[in-house]
């Protein structure tokens, strides 16, 4: 399919979204009147790996919480993706809006991103991008994964991608980088990343720039001695919560939970913030966790 047939089919309404590689517009199909999103890979900035997309998004094909493919049109110079449209991404809902600290839906978006990732980990994919931008919210609050152009079938990778606040600091040549020398595990850095994304969830703020020794938060939290855990003294997390953090962010990738396993264990926290806090203690509602073990 050429460029000329996607413009006889949709009338772009405006840019919702923009990348170094691609341009995300929001769209109107002339003959249903469907609102979708497309996104135009530049094919000659883009790196090899997007032309993998469509291959993974096919792949994941009508999987809850994962973004649908509706179709594809490829030029010799672009790639335009035409994707389900979300009114809003993550960031945005919970930074720019300013949803409170304890409000219930920040788990259920969260376990719906665990649910994503799970899927994708047991059809050996892996997504290596993973924040709070690239989660989509819909119009019945339903959390959708999104951007796969750096996802990939390959248990362990050699280049470091993704964005690097997300990664784990295996990719950046620290210790325990991996038993294979030379590469790290793609499913423990997408773990990794979904600890970021619980602590950018909760607390607002990134717990560090870079997963690096140079990097003084990062230090702070895993090189210094303190009494009491460096999460719960910066973030006024709960000791229960603290522990979880602590397996997720193991800096042995092959001592990490899955994304299973993660999933689970926020499934069973009872508190989230500690009593002595400047927050009030937030505990998960027992309605709120029955529903979501259904």
């Amino acid at each position: 399919m050429n460029q000329n047939i996607l413009f006889q089919e949709y009338e772009l309404e405006g840019v919702i979204g923009q990348g170094s590689f691609a341009t995300v517009y929001k769209a109107r199909n002339i003959f249903t009147n469907q609102t979708v999103a497309i996104k135009a890979i530049d094919l000659k900035k883009a790196n090899s790996s997007f032309s993998n997309e469509v291959e993974i998004l096919e792949q994941l094909e009508q999987t809850e919480n994962i973004i649908n493919l509706i179709e594809y049109f490829e030029t010799t110079e672009k790639l335009y993706l035409v994707l389900e449209y979300c009114r809003t991404d993550m960031f945005d809902a919970i930074v720019t809006d300013g949803m409170p600290l304890d409000h219930p839906i920040l788990f259920d978006w969260f376990l719906q991103v665990c649910t994503a990732i799970e899927r994708m980990h047991q059809m050996n994919l892996y997504h290596r991008d993973i924040k709070l931008e690239n989660i989509l919210i819909s119009e019945n609050n339903q959390a959708t994964l999104t951007d796969f152009g750096l996802a990939t079938s390959s248990k362990y990778s050699i280049h470091k991608v993704g964005t690097e606040a997300y990664m784990a600091p295996e990719c950046f040549n620290m210790s325990n980088r991996s038993k294979l020398s030379q590469t790290f595990s793609s499913e423990k850095n997408d773990v990794w990343a979904l600890g970021v994304m619980l602590i950018l969830i909760l607390a607002r703020e990134h717990p560090w720039e870079t997963p690096s020794y140079f990097d003084p938060q990062f230090r702070f939290h895993f090189f210094s001695f303190q009494d009491v855990d460096t999460f719960r003294q910066e973030f006024g997390f709960s000791n229960e919560l603290c522990l979880i953090l602590r397996q997720v962010f193991n800096l042995d990738p092959f001592q990490r939970p899955t994304a299973t396993e993660f999933k689970q264990m926020i499934v069973n926290l009872q508190y989230v913030y500690h009593v002595d806090t400047c927050y009030q203690p937030s505990l998960i509602p027992s309605d709120y966790r029955q529903a979501i073990q259904a």
